[in-house]
């Protein structure tokens, strides 16, 4: 008798938790949505426990999105979380960029600006056609990035310099 209780709680707390998994949105949450002029049909959300199967909470979960941003969240959140908020990248170079005949500053901008590494970017004078600074966690990581800075244009060659330290650097702030 005492099982079958046992059964009839344990079953009824997990028809509570689904059906709260799948609830309506809050209504101060999708208060806030719409502030922010974000149709609610632009929105879904899905709280996940990692050592759970089921959400927590999920509004609109099955409709498809575009995974770009989500992805992107993911990682910063992931990065955050691994790395803290004070993490700085260790590992610096400046690639000269040699491309295959004109391409334009805007073209290139576009091909680097997603890639996270990339903090800055120039054409310049001389045979070079653009110089990037790049950072890195260590040096496995600043090649996975020259490979992607290599592959995103219609680039030639690069050529890489390594900084060992740095001297002098205003951009930074000291502390």
């Amino acid at each position: 008798m005492r099982r079958d209780l046992r059964r009839l709680a344990l079953s009824a707390i997990l028809a509570v938790v689904a059906l709260d998994a799948h609830a309506a949105l809050p209504r101060a949450v999708g208060r806030a949505f719409l502030d922010a002029g974000i149709p609610l049909n632009h929105v879904s959300i899905v709280v996940q426990d990692t050592a759970k199967t089921r959400p927590l909470f999920a509004y609109d979960a099955n409709r498809s999105r575009s995974p770009a941003s989500v992805m992107k969240l993911v990682t910063t959140f992931a990065a955050l979380e691994l790395l803290g908020p004070e993490y700085r990248w260790k590992t610096e170079a400046y690639v000269q960029i040699f491309c295959h005949g004109r391409i334009s500053p805007t073209e290139l901008r576009q091909a680097w600006v997603n890639i996270p590494e990339v903090v800055s970017a120039a054409t310049v004078t001389g045979p070079a056609d653009a110089i990037l600074r790049v950072l890195a966690r260590d040096m496995p990581h600043l090649e996975d990035a020259l490979e992607r800075i290599r592959t995103s244009a219609d680039i030639e060659r690069s050529e890489s310099i390594v900084v060992l330290s740095n001297l002098i650097d205003r951009s930074r702030p000291q502390g």
